[in-house]
């Protein structure tokens, strides 16, 4: 008695890095990482973007000569074994390597200033910004400014002073800009002379 035993079943095959599809990153080296297994499993390859072209991963080794460019990118991979089967795991992610623009509007640096009310004006922009901070004079403490939201609720000592504000985005790109200003003394000085 003859008999073949028929092979139905794709191999198993996981994206594993990036952990979740709509990430982003800064890194333009980044691996795509996968899980493949089958008794019988014959090749892997690779597509991305326009899927114009495949590209066979030898040994099926993971996706780690490429150099992304920046902006979104949808990676597919296939595995299939010698019984004809096939399957895929997809994964989508954003190479993202520039920092978010930052610029103080006021006060302009170097300013001599009586007000001790004093906001720090300042334009942030990117794409996926995700938090803005600063620090000022000691650099002791970092404060956080929800929203992103300019620096409104201090109350400045007379004397000189040194404001930064950072950004970071959610690729891990950050910024930061600095001013120094200096607060005077508006208030005339009490006299009191006694005979």
């Amino acid at each position: 008695v003859t008999f073949n035993v028929t092979d139905n079943i794709n191999p198993k095959i996981n994206i594993t890095f990036p952990l979740q599809n709509n990430t982003n990153h800064s890194d333009t080296g980044l691996d795509v990482n996968f899980t493949r297994s089958d008794s019988n499993l014959q090749a892997c390859w690779y597509s991305n973007d326009t899927y114009a072209k495949n590209t066979t991963l030898s040994s099926c080794n993971n996706i780690t000569a490429v150099v992304w460019s920046q902006g979104n990118h949808n990676v597919t991979v296939w595995a299939n074994d010698t019984g004809g089967n096939e399957n895929n795991s997809k994964i989508s992610f954003t190479i993202d390597t520039i920092n978010p623009d930052l610029n103080i509007t006021f006060p302009i640096n170097k300013t001599e200033i009586e007000d001790v009310s004093l906001d720090i004006n300042f334009t942030r922009s990117d794409a996926t910004l995700t938090s803005c901070w600063y620090s000022n004079d000691t650099y002791a403490k970092n404060t956080t400014l929800s929203n992103c939201a300019n620096i409104t609720e201090v109350t400045w000592a007379v004397g000189p002073h040194n404001v930064t504000v950072w950004v970071n985005d959610s690729a891990g790109n950050e910024n930061r800009t600095s001013v120094t200003f200096n607060v005077t003394d508006n208030i005339n000085p009490k006299i009191n002379i006694t005979f």
